[in-house]
C-alpha cells in the first residue's frame, strides 16, 4: 500500500533549492540559453521560463516553467528519497539542486 502526502513549501525554499542547482550543480550537463521574465528567480512573473540546452544531447533544448518546478518536487520526493530528505532537512547542496533540476526537466536523474 502506498500513501501520498501533499506538502507546501515557500517560494524561498524553492528558490534556495533551484539556486543550488542553477549556480552550483547543473553546468556539466546543460547551459541556459534564454530567460523570460526578469531574471532566473522571477517565479511570480506569469511569463517566467528558462530554456536550457542539453550539452550531451546534440544541444536539445528544454524549457523550465512553474509547472515543471512543482512536478520536479513531486518526482524527487517519489524517486529520490535521499535527496528529498536533504531538502526537507534544509541540508540541500549543489548535488541536491542538480537532482531537482534534472527531475524538473528530465523527470529523472540522467546525468551524474
Amino acid at each position: 500500500m502506498n500513501f501520498q502526502v501533499l506538502a507546501s513549501f515557500s517560494k524561498e525554499r524553492i528558490l534556495n533549492l533551484f539556486c543550488c542547482g542553477l549556480e552550483g550543480g547543473i553546468g556539466y550537463w546543460c547551459t541556459v540559453t534564454e530567460v523570460k521574465g526578469n531574471g532566473y528567480y522571477d517565479f511570480n512573473n506569469p511569463e517566467w521560463s528558462i530554456t536550457f540546452e542539453l550539452i550531451e544531447e546534440d544541444n536539445k533544448k528544454v524549457v523550465l516553467n512553474k509547472f515543471k518546478l512543482s512536478k520536479g518536487l513531486q518526482i524527487m520526493s517519489e524517486k529520490y528519497p535521499y535527496h528529498w530528505n536533504n531538502f526537507l532537512s534544509e541540508n540541500e547542496d549543489a548535488i541536491t539542486g542538480d537532482v531537482y533540476v534534472q527531475c524538473c526537466l528530465l523527470n529523472e536523474i540522467v546525468y551524474g
